[in-house]
């Protein structure tokens, strides 16, 4: 079943069909998390991704485009099944370190972040030895982007 086009009201209806059956309680989460997952993610692209590819065709200096360009990215990655294994109790990354790590795993290095965030490299630097501590790789001779591009 696909979300694309459809009203709140049609996946309203959908889902009151879903519990007119004698279905499993777990099943219906699932199938309703799905369906708000595909919504979401629509959205996502449909409405604020073009609107964020215009501002970049209004003349934005080339550092007010990276940021843009991360925006966008970010923007397609909340939805994905990577932010939401950060988001998971088992990492408990704070959501600053969340951000640094999309952006590494984007391939952005640790003085471009530092100018994206505003903040020097040590602090990305810190954010990144909290990033592999918390996935459990402080201390192994693992590349963080390499982990990250595994989860």
């Amino acid at each position: 079943m696909y979300a694309r086009g459809m009203t709140v009201r049609e996946i309203q209806g959908h889902l009151k069909d879903v519990y007119a059956v004698d279905v499993s309680p777990d099943l219906i989460s699932e199938a309703t998390g799905a369906v708000m997952e595909e919504v979401r993610e629509w959205q996502t692209h449909r409405l604020l991704v073009p609107r964020l590819q215009g501002l970049l065709e209004s003349g934005l200096d080339q550092n007010q485009q990276k940021v843009v360009r991360l925006l966008i990215s970010q923007l397609k990655h909340i939805t994905s099944s990577f932010t939401q294994r950060l988001n998971s109790p088992k990492f408990s990354l704070t959501p600053r370190e969340i951000q640094v790590a999309m952006m590494i795993r984007e391939g952005l290095a640790t003085q471009e972040i530092a100018e994206v965030l505003n903040v020097s490299g040590d602090t990305v630097a810190t954010y990144r030895n909290n990033i592999r501590r918390k996935i459990g790789i402080l201390g192994h001779k693992v590349s963080l982007s390499a982990r990250l591009s595994e989860l």
